[in-house]
C-alpha cells in the first residue's frame, strides 16, 4: 500500500505542528530560566550592596571613635576601598547588558577611587 500525496502532506503538517509546539515550549522554558537567573543576579547585587553598606557604616562608626589616633588612617583607607567596591557594584548592577560589559569604565572608576584615596594621603602619584 502506498500513501497518497494528501495523506503524506497531512502527516508532515501534523509532525511540523508537533515540532513547532515543542520548540515553543522549550523557548518559553528558556525565557523563564533567563528571567529567573536575572532575578538571582539582581538579588546578589542588592545583597552585596546591603552588606557593603553595613560594613561602611561600621567603619564610619569606628573612624569617629578613633579620631586623632593612628588607627584612624587605616580605617579611612579601608572605608575608601569599601566605597570603591560599592561604587563598582552599583555600576555593574545598573548595566543594561550584563553579558558583555565593557570593563574599561569600571577599571577606570576603580583606579580613580584608588588615586583619590591616595591623594587624601598627599601621595606623589598622578593618573
Amino acid at each position: 500500500m502506498t500513501e497518497t500525496s494528501g495523506h503524506k502532506d497531512k502527516k508532515n503538517i501534523t509532525r511540523l505542528k508537533a515540532e513547532n509546539h515543542r520548540l515553543r515550549d522549550e523557548l518559553a522554558a528558556a525565557r523563564k530560566e533567563i528571567d529567573f537567573r536575572g532575578a538571582l543576579v539582581q538579588e546578589a547585587y542588592h545583597r552585596t550592596k546591603n552588606h557593603l553598606s553595613v560594613l561602611l557604616s561600621t567603619l564610619n562608626l569606628q573612624v569617629r571613635s578613633h579620631s586623632g589616633t593612628e588607627v584612624e588612617g587605616a580605617l579611612l583607607d579601608a572605608r575608601s576601598r569599601v566605597m570603591a567596591v560599592l561604587s563598582l557594584n552599583d555600576r555593574f548592577s545598573r548595566a543594561n547588558d550584563k553579558s558583555s560589559m565593557d570593563a574599561g569604565p569600571y577599571i577606570k572608576g576603580l583606579v580613580r577611587a584608588v588615586f583619590d584615596m591616595l591623594a587624601e594621603k598627599k601621595s606623589d602619584i598622578e593618573l
